[in-house]
């Protein structure tokens, strides 16, 4: 299941989203579901309940020449592909800001989110996706800079 990057808010002295907001290493800390998907809220505490430790381990860089580069150790491999699935990026996606939204592209589709990013936190969301529950839901992808 592929979920759009959601809502990435900038939120520096002047308010507004920019590429050195959001250029650096981040790391996902939660993937939050509102309303609740199947009892579940927060899709990344799965990960950790289930003992898995890579989430803390991959690495998302949003470098300055707007291409993003993801690495983890290769025992986190298979994490990290789903958790680019569900964020929907690759190590194709390149991004830019532009009017409060983060358009990232990979080689094979273009999605526009909402943004806000502080200089340690960083919140990617989409809003009425309709999943399997035939319910819409608003999915935010939190992250935090390392």
């Amino acid at each position: 299941m592929v979920f759009v990057l959601a809502s990435l808010t900038a939120c520096k002295k002047d308010s507004d989203p920019t590429p050195s907001g959001v250029e650096g290493n981040w790391q996902i800390t939660a993937i939050n579901i509102v309303p609740a998907f199947s009892g579940i809220s927060d899709y990344l505490a799965i990960y950790t309940l289930a003992g898995d430790t890579c989430p803390s381990k991959i690495a998302y860089n949003f470098k300055s020449n707007n291409s993003l580069e993801i690495t983890a150790p290769a025992t986190c491999t298979a994490t990290k592909n789903e958790l680019n699935d569900l964020i929907g990026v690759d190590n194709t996606t390149t991004w830019k800001v532009e009017n409060n939204k983060l358009i990232l592209t990979t080689s094979t589709f273009a999605q526009t989110v909402d943004l806000t990013v502080n200089a340690t936190i960083m919140n990617l969301g989409v809003s009425d996706l309709l999943l399997s529950d035939n319910l819409k839901h608003t999915i935010t992808f939190a992250f935090k800079r390392i």
